[in-house]
This record gives C-alpha cells, sequence and structure tokens, in this order.
C-alpha cells in the first residue's frame, strides 16, 4: 500500500527509534540464556526509493531474559528534512546502529511498507551467540553507533557482512558462486531497478567508471538479498551449516512495480525522431526549433550539473571519473538560454555560438563513437540523446555559419 512518504517517516520513527537510546546500557551486562536465538533478518525491496534494494538486521531473542532486540544499522541519524539530501550527495551522511523491539518493527514493515520479512536462524554455540549480542551491544553504545553511509562500501548490510568476519574470523566460508564475483557493481544493481527504469537512468548516468568495475572478495556481498542466499549456503567450522531454520515471517500483498508504458528508451528515440524532423524543416518552425534546442541543452546541462556535485562534492568512489561530463556540460544551461533569447547579439555574439555549438557537438559524437572503447557503461537511453546534441548542435552550427557568410557578402 502507498502511504505519504513523511507519515512513513514519522511512523518508522515513532515505531523504532523509542529503544535505541537506553537499550544497550544495561544489555552489555546481559548473559544470554540457552533458549536465547540469533538470527539474521533480510526486509525485503519497498516501494519507496530509499527502500528499493531492501535492508538487513540481526534479532537477537531470549525469552527468560525478556529479550527481543533487532540490531539494525540502516537507521539515519539525521530527519528526512531538507538538509537531508544535500549531505547525502556531499557524503556526509550520518547512520546509526539503532535497536528496536523485533515485534514491533516487524509490524511497522508488515503494515505500513508491505515487505517481505525473511529470518534465517543462525546455527551457533551459546559462547557464539554472546559474542555477537556483545558486539551488537557495545556497538549500539552512543559513543560507537554512528557511522557514514557509503551505498556500495559501507552500509547496514555490509556492516553485517563484517560482523560475521570479525566474530567468526575463518571459521565461516561461503560458497564461490554466492559472492557475484565478476559482475560489475552497476550490472550489480540493475535488477532491483528493472521497475523503475527512469530512476535506473538517473543512477546510470551519475554513476562513473568505478562502478563498470569488479566486485571483489572484499567488496562482495553488499546488497541485502545477496547476503541472504550467500548465508543460507554458508558453512560454519564444527557446526552443520550456518543456517539451522529459515522463515518467512511475512510475505508482501502488494503486486511487484511495473515499468511505465513509455520507457526511457523509447521517450528518447521520439525526441531523436522530432529532432530529425525540425532538422529537415527548420525553416517552416523557428521558434519550436529555438524552444526544442532550448530545452534539449537544458536537460544536458542539468545531468552535467548533477554529475559534477555527485564527483567533486560527495565523496562517493563511484560517482567520480564519469564520462557523461564529456558530453552533458554543465555550461549547457548558458547555452540553453542563448537558444531562447538569441544572445549574444551580434556577429560575435553569432561566432561564439557557432564556436561553442560545433565544439559541443564533436565532443559528443567523440564520446558515441568512443564509447565500446571505455570502461565506463553508456546507457540506451542516453544514446539517441547523444545523437540529439549532435544533430542539434551541427545545424545550428551550420546555420549560424551561413548567416554570418550572407552578412559578410552584403
Amino acid at each position: 500500500m502507498k502511504k505519504n512518504r513523511l507519515i512513513t517517516c514519522f511512523l518508522l520513527l515513532v515505531f523504532l527509534l523509542p529503544l535505541q537510546l537506553n537499550a544497550q546500557a544495561w544489555a552489555v551486562e546481559i548473559d544470554l540464556t540457552e533458549e536465547a536465538v540469533v538470527s539474521m533478518v533480510t526486509i525485503y525491496p519497498g516501494e519507496a526509493l530509499y527502500s528499493m534494494y531492501g535492508h538487513t538486521a540481526i534479532r537477537v531473542l531470549d525469552r527468560p531474559n525478556d529479550l527481543d532486540l533487532l540490531y539494525n544499522y540502516g537507521q539515519a541519524s539525521i530527519p528526512f528534512d531538507s538538509g537531508f539530501v544535500p549531505r547525502f550527495v556531499s557524503g556526509d551522511l550520518p547512520f546509526i546502529l539503532g535497536v528496536a523491539d523485533s515485534i514491533r518493527a516487524f509490524h511497522f514493515y508488515q503494515e505500513y511498507e508491505d515487505r517481505t520479512i525473511y529470518e534465517q536462524v543462525l546455527n551457533l554455540t551459546a559462547e557464539m551467540k554472546q559474542e555477537v549480542f556483545t558486539y551488537l551491544a557495545e556497538n549500539a553504545m552512543e559513543e560507537n553507533r554512528t557511522y557514514i553511509y557509503d551505498f556500495f562500501f559501507d552500509n547496514c548490510t555490509t556492516r553485517v557482512r563484517d560482523l560475521f568476519e570479525d566474530v567468526f574470523v575463518e571459521q565461516l566460508r561461503y560458497p564461490e558462486e554466492s559472492l557475484g564475483l565478476g559482475i560489475s557493481y552497476r550490472n550489480d544493481i540493475a535488477p532491483y531497478l528493472r521497475g523503475i527504469p527512469f530512476v535506473k537512468l538517473g543512477i546510470d548516468l551519475m554513476l562513473g567508471r568505478h562502478a563498470d568495475g569488479e566486485v571483489t572478495r572484499e567488496t562482495a556481498l553488499y546488497l541485502p538479498l545477496q547476503l541472504t542466499g550467500a548465508v543460507e549456503e554458508a558453512q560454519l567450522s564444527g557446526r552443520n551449516g550456518f543456517v539451522s531454520e529459515s522463515r518467512f515471517i511475512y510475505e508482501q500483498q502488494r503486486p511487484d512495480p511495473q515499468p511505465p508504458a513509455f520507457s526511457p528508451v523509447v521517450l528518447m528515440w521520439l525526441l531523436l525522431v522530432t529532432a530529425l524532423v525540425l532538422t529537415l524543416f527548420e525553416g517552416k518552425a523557428p521558434w519550436t526549433a529555438r524552444l526544442f534546442d532550448g530545452v534539449l541543452y537544458l536537460l544536458a546541462g542539468l545531468v552535467g550539473c548533477a554529475a559534477v556535485l555527485l564527483w567533486a562534492f560527495s565523496g562517493y568512489e563511484m560517482t567520480t571519473d564519469n564520462i557523461t561530463l564529456l558530453w552533458a556540460w554543465p555550461t549547457h544551461i548558458a547555452a540553453a538560454v542563448f537558444f531562447l533569447l538569441k544572445m549574444p547579439k551580434g556577429r560575435g555574439g553569432r561566432r561564439i555560438r557557432m564556436f561553442y555549438l560545433g565544439l559541443s557537438s564533436a565532443a559528443a559524437a567523440a564520446v558515441l563513437l568512443s564509447s565500446p572503447l571505455t570502461s565506463q557503461h553508456l546507457p540506451a537511453a542516453a544514446i539517441p540523446f547523444i545523437i540529439c546534441i549532435i544533430l542539434r548542435g551541427a545545424a545550428a552550427t551550420v546555420r549560424e555559419k551561413g548567416k554570418i557568410h550572407a552578412r559578410q557578402n552584403r
């Protein structure tokens, strides 16, 4: 079911925050009983953008101690307000290890987000359970719980993966095929974005060439469902498997998101057809052509500005070295104004426009022709858009050059 995002975030605070500030002062002193159960809980992807990859948490259940806590590394320490996006873009987004009552947390994910909840009971000795619990309790203390979020390298899933490595050291073995080695980060996240192709296009444009590097052993299992599958098949020395029991606590009732009727690829090819028609019949609709060019270059400029911000100021490795900037120049925003207002004026203005548009057209052509040789993936939807820039830039260059020669011959 769809809920207003503000209400959802408010309910998240109401349901999941009350215990986090005071639960761990006493938890570090608790000795778990023989009946204690430690499990990994996976929350499947939701409808909201922040939940589209899923979530990982650890549950500690010990009924004799009246204990049933869910340890959640995926809790933002700042509110979803106007400052959230700037801090995310700047790479300074603090997350915390939050602690909540498991049943209340499950109720939230079930009733308000309708997300599948999958639990894997870990096949641990009493000593191992105590080690995991103590590790979590100490990390949830106020002085230890905060970390700076990074989608690929430091998130709610990598924190649980690292917990297992720290506690079990070399006792834990994952099957080789579960690590997803040899796959690029970009292709790794692509299946989660199938139902939202416009979001996928935006993400692809903002990710640089590092996102096309292959996942390594050190960085593998950074997505919730990946870790779920690996843990299911993992082996723990001296135990019969790492998981003793798996079950669905809840299964979503809503249908999976369906792609929109018009995909970005179809839309961009229609845009290219429009550009071709306007180029062929430009003399009959000059204002329409100028408006089209203004919108085209404005969109390219906005993409470029976003790419510059994420490269220069975010601190995220995956958004650096972005070839998108070779064809989506931030200065295209100014070019859009030039198209609409015919600025600068006079012969000098025409020469400036001719030089700029010719250069941008040539740069876009170079990117397109060299794309098979570069290490960065070029989204399919970007190809017709780049061709539009080449075509309209070249057409405008020829037009401006013709006007200059016409004036010189008077």
